[in-house]
């Protein structure tokens, strides 16, 4: 079995929503770090132009 080594997190909905951050998710983010995981952020928000 593989070993996780970084974990893929969403932007919106998943860590903040309407611009407000989602109780908890920088605690999440913290624990993940600290457990010494890679965390990389991505999002496909379509509500902004590129």
């Amino acid at each position: 079995m593989t070993a996780i080594r970084a974990v893929l997190l969403d932007l919106e909905g998943t860590l903040y929503a309407n611009r407000r951050v989602i109780g908890g998710a920088s605690d999440a983010i913290a624990e993940l770090r600290e457990r010494g995981l890679g965390v990389r952020f991505l999002t496909n928000t379509d509500s902004k132009t590129a």
